[in-house]
């Protein structure tokens, strides 16, 4: 008698498995982007400095110029030197880099899910 599983069985297995990791991880994911909610402390602000901006995005004031220099976020210049973010454009260009991210890691586990064979 052998010890092997008929392979319908073994792609059944598989197909199940495969089913319930994207789905715990679309749920994580789901979970993740509903996270976004403005800081207490800048709730009643429609612009933002660029302190109160990094602290929105809990990123380094110096990231946030970073980004800033190769176009990555919405802002106002005021001045020569002051700029401004808008609340609003900064909560949806945070969606969006996680929508982004959420395609990349579906495409992601596919792939993995490929390469192992579930």
């Amino acid at each position: 008698m052998s010890d092997q599983l008929p392979q319908k069985v073994i792609d059944q297995i598989r197909l199940t498995v495969r089913t319930a990791v994207k789905s715990a991880v679309k749920e994580v994911v789901d979970q993740l982007l509903n996270q976004n909610r403005y800081p207490d402390s800048i709730k009643d602000e429609d612009f933002l400095s660029a302190k109160q901006a990094a602290l929105f995005l809990k990123i380094k004031l110096g990231t946030l110029y970073s980004k800033v220099e190769k176009c990555e976020l919405p802002y106002y210049k005021v001045g020569k030197r002051k700029l401004l973010f808008s609340k609003d454009e900064l909560f949806n260009s945070v969606i969006k880099i996680k929508e982004k991210g959420k395609s990349v890691i579906d495409h992601d586990i596919n792939a993995i899910a490929d390469e192992i064979k579930l």
